[in-house]
């Protein structure tokens, strides 16, 4: 019985994830479908930019062993003096052995010089049920909740300053949390210097920070270049100092993160790859990758990912995707 129940609950939320894409009035811009391989293979089939009155909606249906359903809405708002302000709700479910889901809102725009965001999200089982990518983010809870602060501004030519500060809180037993903590803040900064050392390459300065009540606190110290051509996308690469305490004083532990895109005539190399055992990363150990072109009146797409260490354990997966631009015309009669 409770395999039906949960069978007929997927089913349930597949039709009203995939609902707003055939309606009479909707267009989709896009059709992605997806398979992968590895620690969970999973197939994916999703539509994204299908507009509904003033709101744009994206959905997602995954078919694995833990199958669900993504859904993500985002509505832009002019108001005035603040300018334009946009709105994103994003929401995703799992019908595997634990029914679980994760849920979060966002708000971000410009407001004077500074760009800023806000997000609150939650969720009921571990990130890595929720995500593709091998990284699975800094959320020191299995299960809990979060909201975040940021903004950015220009200091001046040159120097850009970007902050922000996430509150998290616990749910569960204590084995679901950082070192049996119930919250914990995070702080992080960046001060970039555009063109500080050379026509085409930025530098920055980073500070990240955790405190987490009776589980102690961490720090972090980083340096890095970012190769940012005007007319091509930008590689970074970063080391790190981990500051941490234990019971003989304080550990510094080394580490290393690098991210970018490479353009290569009209195939695309994206990476992002984290080598921190000393960080804030849930896997200290990650990396992923992907390769796009265009084929097929489409994009191809390989990806491929690995993650080792932390709370989430070793895993790993690798796909194929291709992506179709529908243009809006597929089945649309009317706005």
């Amino acid at each position: 019985m409770p395999g039906i129940v949960t069978v007929r609950v997927a089913l349930l939320a597949v039709v009203l994830t995939l609902l707003p894409a055939v309606l009479p009035y909707a267009s989709a811009q896009a059709l992605r479908l997806s398979a992968s391989g590895g620690t969970s293979p999973e197939l994916r089939v999703g539509v994204s930019s299908v507009p509904r009155g003033a709101d744009e909606v994206d959905a997602v249906l995954v078919v694995s062993s833990d199958p669900g359903a993504e859904l993500r809405v985002r509505r832009a708002e002019a108001f005035g003096p603040l300018g334009t302000l946009v709105f994103e709700a994003d929401a995703s479910a799992r019908f595997g052995s634990d029914p679980a889901g994760r849920f979060a809102v966002a708000a971000r725009g410009v407001l004077g010089p500074v760009a800023a965001a806000l997000r609150a999200a939650a969720w009921g089982a571990p990130p890595e049920r929720f995500v593709e990518t091998a990284a699975t983010g800094r959320a020191p809870f299995h299960r809990g909740a979060s909201l975040r602060v940021s903004g950015e501004g220009r200091l001046d030519r040159t120097w850009l300053l970007a902050a922000g500060a996430t509150g998290w809180r616990g749910a569960g037993d204590g084995g679901d949390r950082a070192n049996g903590g119930e919250s914990a803040l995070d702080l992080d900064a960046t001060l970039r210097g555009r063109r500080a050392a050379g026509p085409d390459l930025d530098l920055t300065v980073m500070a990240q920070g955790r405190l987490a009540g009776r589980a102690g606190g961490r720090a972090a110290l980083g340096a890095g270049v970012v190769l940012a051509p005007r007319r091509a996308p930008e590689i970074a690469a970063n080391v790190w100092l981990d500051v941490r305490p234990t019971a003989d004083g304080v550990r510094v532990v080394p580490g290393i993160s690098s991210e970018g895109v490479l353009a290569l005539g009209d195939d695309r190399l994206a990476w992002s790859a984290t080598a921190r055992p000393g960080g804030l990363e849930r896997s200290p150990w990650s990396l992923d990758a992907n390769w796009r072109r265009p084929a097929w009146d489409g994009t191809v797409e390989v990806h491929g990912g690995v993650r080792a260490g932390g709370q989430p354990g070793a895993a790993w997966s690798v796909g194929i995707a291709y992506r179709s631009d529908l243009g809006g015309t597929a089945w649309r009669r009317d706005r």
